[in-house]
């Protein structure tokens, strides 16, 4: 995640530092290419994550059948390196601007090399799980699932109850609803600032010779820029642009803050608990106890620093003789309402069952409400972008309609 991170502000900074050294009149054009990068980056995304389910779909099939992984991986790099996916890539990257994407990245770190740099750690005794996270290769379900697989010798069973219905799976979905209003908002600001600085002054000095005030519309506009201006207004304006980056950063790199965040951390955290509950309910279906299952679980690698600690303390709690239910529940990684559930199935030994459930439901639960919540942020924040431009429309054109007034009579 932070390697995709570090690439994204990379791929995007160029745009960005070309908004504040080219000239005025060329902003807009900017903007439009920073839309259009930020498109891309987006198709680039999503055809990651196609390639990561597909190199899932070739590890499944080889462990189901028994042949040998690095051969098959092999086999797969060499589908993976054709020439036409670097001529297609050489050509997109060139004509937006960026071709040091080609140059840099792609050549040296493009799907099919790193299949091969897996073969060759696996080769050396990596273990899969690992290689595939510092790789970047799977995504942070998939390692933990192959990493308990490997440790309890049921690879396939673990991959096979992979659960796609996660709010982590579904991030490239919602975001792009998300971000959409902000670049509207950007490209509208790029604009006033064009017509500020280059119409505004003439309209001020018509009206002045003219001796006639500006029109409502526009005078509100004008004071509305003065405020914004104001030294005060412009730290706290400051403020927030340092003060986003860096907590955007924070929730990208660290889960124990993004646990806590307000919103996001209340869909991060049912995500969460759906994973460890559905891989707990995985480890018991296959014959471990309580405590191993949970211990193995607290010692993968992959599993997020928020979710380790808890479980670790839920963990602590079990080995001194208290129940699973109640032990998660003070744990955080249980809610209250479904404590009487799991204390019943452990009654009936259908524990293993009742955990995958709960888990998957809590997982699809986090997804179905950011999908809601997406959809009515988009209409609105763009609601709220139309209202901003009909009055900036207005602030701009009523000049122009009582010059003509003027003139007319």
């Amino acid at each position: 995640m932070l390697q995709l991170t570090l690439w994204l502000v990379v791929f995007l900074l160029c745009p960005v530092i070309a908004l504040f050294y080219l000239p005025v009149g060329a902003m807009p054009l900017i903007l439009f290419l920073l839309l259009l990068h930020c498109w891309l980056a987006m198709s680039l995304i999503r055809q990651r994550r196609a390639r990561q389910n597909e190199l899932l779909n070739v590890i499944s099939m080889t462990v189901n059948s028994n042949q040998p992984l690095v051969p098959a991986l092999r086999s797969y790099a060499r589908e993976e390196a054709g020439w036409l996916s670097s001529l297609w890539t050489f050509i997109w990257s060139h004509l937006l601007l960026a071709p040091w994407y080609f140059w840099f990245w792609h050549l040296r770190n493009n799907f099919g090399k790193r299949i091969d740099r897996l073969a060759n750690q696996l080769e050396k005794g990596k273990p899969l799980a690992d290689a595939l996270r510092d790789l970047g290769l799977a995504r942070r379900e998939t390692c933990i699932a192959i990493a308990l697989g490997q440790e309890s010798g049921h690879l396939s069973e673990m991959i096979a109850q992979l659960d796609e219905r996660s709010f982590t799976a579904a991030w490239i979905e919602l975001l792009p609803r998300l971000i959409y209003p902000f670049f509207l908002v950007l490209i509208a600001g790029g604009i006033v600032s064009f017509l500020m600085i280059s119409v505004m002054p003439k309209f001020q000095k018509i009206f002045y010779d003219f001796k006639t005030p500006l029109p409502e519309a526009t005078s509100s506009f004008l004071d509305s820029i003065i405020f914004l201006a104001e030294p005060v207004v412009t730290v706290c304006i400051v403020f927030l642009a340092v003060l986003i980056p860096i907590v955007g950063a924070l929730l990208i790199v660290s889960s124990r803050f993004r646990w806590r965040f307000p919103i996001i951390g209340h869909f991060y955290r049912w995500d969460l608990r759906g994973l460890v509950l559905r891989s707990l309910g995985a480890l018991l279906k296959l014959g471990k106890t309580i405590p191993d299952a949970m211990r193995q679980l607290v010692n993968t690698a992959s599993l997020p620093a928020a979710a380790s600690d808890r479980l670790r303390l839920a963990l602590a709690k079990v080995e001194r003789g208290e129940a699973l239910g109640l032990a998660l529940q003070e744990s955080e990684l249980l809610a209250p309402a479904m404590v009487p559930l799991v204390t019943t199935a452990q009654r009936v030994n259908s524990l293993p069952w009742t955990l995958t459930e709960l888990g998957s439901a809590l997982s699809g639960r986090a997804l179905r409400y950011a999908r809601r919540l997406s959809l009515v942020f988009a209409p609105l924040s763009i609601l709220a972008i139309g209202c901003l431009v009909l009055w900036i429309c207005l602030a701009f054109f009523m000049p122009l309609i009582r010059l003509l007034e003027s003139l007319s009579q």
